[in-house]
């Protein structure tokens, strides 16, 4: 079997199909691996043992199923290592610099507040610029609603809510549950808007960027003046930013 890349071996892609079945299961038996893959007994038990021999499928002594085995964890580790959020980031995000033409922020959280990793800004646009390691609160700014909107409760009552709302801007929102109805939009939507909410004159568009394990670990964000960023032109680049960041989550190992 052959595509434009070069030679495929169908055993190799069989092995790997049946890998993929454990997205859904956490145990599997020969007989359900055998139908979900639409092959002989056999032919899913030689297959099963040649992954087993290597490490990618265990045994449970118990049920007798199969699981996922130590050596998808330790290969998972090492992608993990070697993926850095800046340099995954940075050809996607330059595209939408390219495209725009307005600043681009990607931040990531930690405890409650916003921590500035990157910004891309074009020669002539007017925004504002946010230095690396910056800390910012997340309750008013695109890139903190972004990630606020999908991670827990529980992260929201710890970091968020144990004290005031403090408001930067007239805009800014300082009410617990107002901002909660935000959140919910942003999620639904898939998208946060900051309006003037962390610095008066200035609109923004934030997407969550998701990792492996579908943790909203950072967020994107494409940001510009009032007098441009209208309510069609923030619908044209809030696709744009859920583009990029999807894009980017991919290159984290996200899979929906």
């Amino acid at each position: 079997m052959k595509d434009t890349n070069g030679v495929v071996v169908q055993s190799v892609l069989r092995a790997l199909d049946i890998l993929c079945l454990f997205q859904k299961s956490e145990e599997l038996g020969v007989s359900e691996i055998a139908r979900l893959m639409g092959l002989g007994k056999s032919t899913t038990y030689g297959l099963i043992n040649s992954l087993v021999s290597r490490g990618f499928l265990e045994q449970s002594s118990a049920t007798k199923k199969y699981r996922l085995g130590i050596r998808n964890f330790e290969l998972g580790r090492y992608v993990q290592q070697r993926m850095d959020l800046r340099g995954e980031a940075a050809p996607i995000i330059k595209e939408a610099l390219s495209s725009y033409h307005e600043t681009v922020h990607l931040a990531t959280h930690y405890q409650g507040e916003v921590v500035h990793i990157e910004s891309y800004l074009v020669p002539d646009v007017t925004a504002l610029y946010t230095q690396a390691g910056r800390r910012t609160p997340m309750h008013c700014s695109g890139v903190g609603k972004a990630m606020l909107a999908f991670l827990p409760q529980q992260y929201l009552d710890q970091y968020i809510f144990q004290r005031p709302l403090k408001a930067l801007t007239p805009y800014t929102i300082t009410a617990p549950q107002v901002l909660l109805q935000d959140l919910l939009a942003s999620r639904q939507r898939g998208y946060a808007i900051d309006d003037q909410e962390l610095e008066q004159g200035l609109r923004c568009v934030a997407a969550p960027i998701f990792d492996f394990q579908k943790q909203p670990v950072a967020a994107i964000s494409i940001c510009g003046p009032v007098y441009r960023m209208d309510s069609q032109r923030m619908q044209e680049i809030a696709q744009g930013v859920i583009r990029c960041a999807h894009m980017i989550s991919q290159r984290l190992g996200y899979h929906e």
